[in-house]
C-alpha cells in the first residue's frame, strides 16, 4: 500500500487506495481472483499478444464488469469476448469494407 505522511507523521492513503476501501475502485487483481488459475493464465497469454495502449482500454473495460453475480465461467467468457472484440482480425474487401471476424 503507497502510504505518505504528513507532518505529523500520520500516514495518509493515496487516492487509489481511498477509492477501493469506499467501493469506488476495483482492480484486476480482484476480478482475477474469482478465476480459476488456467483461466487466469489464459487471460494473461491472450493479453500479451496485445498492444500496450489497446490492452489499457481492455482492462479498463473489463473493469467495468458486475462481476458480482456471475459464475467464474461466466465472467471468464465476458473477458474472453471483449479481449476478442479488439484482436478480432480486420480484412479488407475489395469494395473497401472492413469486416470483423
Amino acid at each position: 500500500m503507497a502510504v505518505n505522511s504528513i507532518g505529523s507523521g500520520a500516514p495518509v492513503m493515496n487516492s487509489y487506495m481511498y477509492q477501493y476501501r469506499n467501493g469506488k475502485g476495483k482492480g484486476m487483481g480482484d476480478i482475477m481472483k474469482q478465476l480459476s488459475p488456467e483461466q487466469r493464465q489464459e487471460i494473461r497469454t491472450s493479453l500479451q499478444s496485445i498492444p500496450e495502449d489497446t490492452r489499457k482500454d481492455i482492462v479498463n473495460q473489463i473493469k467495468q464488469l458486475d462481476y458480482s453475480s456471475l459464475t467464474s465461467d461466466e465472467l471468464y467468457n465476458s473477458i474472453m469476448e471483449i479481449i476478442n472484440n479488439y484482436s478480432a482480425p480486420v480484412a479488407t474487401t475489395a469494395t473497401g469494407i472492413s469486416i470483423t471476424a
